[in-house]
């Protein structure tokens, strides 16, 4: 598999959902995952294949998009309409490519991972951000995580 390909008109948010308001630092498209930069307070695609560990976490997938300065809403939690066609029960996570994602199945051999959420429909994520390190060795095949909101989210992923 690939990165999702995804339709930037039809993100949208689904319901209920946290979402943030800040100024967007660099080109992007709605139904990107994006980070807060620290450095000047914006908000930025992320990539797992970035150096710097802060590129490589996700705060939220944009809602929008626009140009350096632009204004831009970031969902951070809750379910999103993607643009883009998902497997159901899919883990999807933070593609290599800036910005884009990623079943978590493609990211095997992996230091880091950053996953998205679970696909609750062909074009639905529920998106609930975990980011994973392991320090120099690949992932392992099965990884948990507990959630704050007490959800235990067990990933496993393929040899």
């Amino acid at each position: 598999m690939a990165d999702i390909s995804i339709d930037p008109t039809a993100v949208r948010r689904v319901g209920l959902g946290v979402i943030v308001r800040g100024t967007i630092g660099e080109i992007v498209t709605a139904g990107m995952a994006g980070h807060l930069d620290v450095t000047d307070q914006s908000y930025k695609r992320s990539s797992a294949s970035a150096d710097a560990a802060a590129v490589r976490k996700v705060s939220g997938v944009f809602l929008n998009g626009g140009a350096a300065g632009q204004p831009c809403a970031v969902l951070t939690e809750g379910e999103i309409e993607i643009g883009a066609t998902l497997v159901v029960g899919a883990v999807y996570a933070l593609s290599a490519s800036a910005g884009r994602i990623c079943p978590v199945a493609d990211l095997a051999g992996a230091t880091s991972v950053c996953v998205l959420g679970t696909a609750i429909s062909a074009s639905r994520l529920r998106l609930e951000v975990v980011s994973m390190t392991v320090a120099g060795d690949p992932l392992p095949p099965v990884v948990s995580t507990r959630r704050p909101s007490g959800l235990l989210l067990t990933i496993t992923r393929a040899a």
